[in-house]
């Protein structure tokens, strides 16, 4: 008898989504967004709080340590701080259910389930795409993404005039980055010809195991994440930067100390069922308030003008 009541009370709620979808919705969608999904779960996510995430910057001083005779001063050499704030930014959209999908689709939480999971798919190639093409000065809603980040000074070009990447021009720009270079980051065409460069110089193709339990090639210890937001037809200006994402025959590979560059979620994804005002579809939203965060502009690196025809 229990049983039987317990199933009557299920179907006949008014909502019967409610009693049957799962209950840990932000969870399931954030497993969602993680799953084949290497650089969301390997780019460090930290805590953030209040409008920006603010960080102290040291931009250390001009005089260096020199020899000094016994009697002599030492030299005074002051660095100067700087906050810097790298504000959060909300990414999210809506997803609706129409009347009829409902009654198309073998039940309701099946329509429901198989939108957010989409949905969940293409929220993250948003994200993902502004982490590297973010342009808060030409788009005030976005965060700053890697292309603005990185300065022009940890910026090197492929060495040859026809672009062709080099296991040295990979080396010069792993240098240019303070500490360990722990994550790489590169297009499908790029990661291809990194590994046929490899091969030609008859060097062992290394692959190491990543969170969420990628095997994915490496170098010089540091995993190397393929990306489908990194753009193969990229044009880079005379000052190394990214002037347009099409039209041009270029890629180009980051190099990240992880330390240093990281994403702060001040609202993790999370999905929010809102109220019905028609009968015509169930509708949630699904966003997030985050920002991309260099503490040190000599955290990541980028070797520019890599030619992928």
């Amino acid at each position: 008898m229990p049983d039987t009541f317990e199933l009557v009370k299920a179907l006949t709620q008014s909502d019967i989504g409610n009693v049957l979808v799962q209950e840990q919705v932000d969870k399931a969608i954030a497993d969602l967004a993680n799953r084949n999904n290497p650089l969301r779960q390997n780019l460090p996510r930290k805590k953030g709080s209040g409008n920006a995430y603010i960080v102290t910057q040291r931009t250390p001083g001009s005089t260096l340590a020199v020899a000094v005779n016994d009697t002599e001063d030492l030299p005074e050499g002051k660095g100067s701080f700087s906050r810097v704030s790298f504000a959060y930014k909300t990414l999210g959209v809506k997803i609706a259910v129409s009347r009829r999908a409902r009654k198309i689709s073998q039940s309701y939480v099946d329509a429901a389930r198989e939108e957010i999971e989409v949905k969940t798919e293409e929220f993250k190639a948003a994200e993902e795409q502004l982490l590297f093409r973010g342009d808060a000065t030409s788009n005030p809603k976005e965060f700053d993404g890697l292309d603005q980040l990185i300065p022009l000074a940890q910026r090197v070009v492929a060495t040859t005039t026809s672009g062709a990447m080099t296991l040295e021009d990979i080396d010069e720009a792993i240098d240019l980055v303070r500490g360990n270079v722990n994550l790489i980051l590169c297009s499908r065409k790029c990661a291809r010809k990194l590994n046929a460069l490899l091969q030609a110089n008859q060097r062992f193709v290394d692959r190491t195991e990543i969170k969420g339990g990628f095997r994915v090639m490496a170098y010089q210890d540091a995993p190397v994440l393929k990306s489908t937001a990194i753009s193969d037809t990229m044009v880079f200006g005379a000052d190394k930067s990214v002037s347009a994402y099409t039209g041009g025959k270029f890629t180009a590979m980051y190099f990240l100390n992880t330390e240093d560059v990281f994403v702060a979620e001040l609202t993790p994804l999370t999905i929010e069922k809102l109220d019905k005002t028609s009968s015509q579809a169930e509708k949630w939203d699904m966003y997030e308030d985050i920002t991309l965060v260099m503490r040190n502009s000599k955290a990541a690196s980028m070797l520019t003008g890599i030619y992928v025809p």
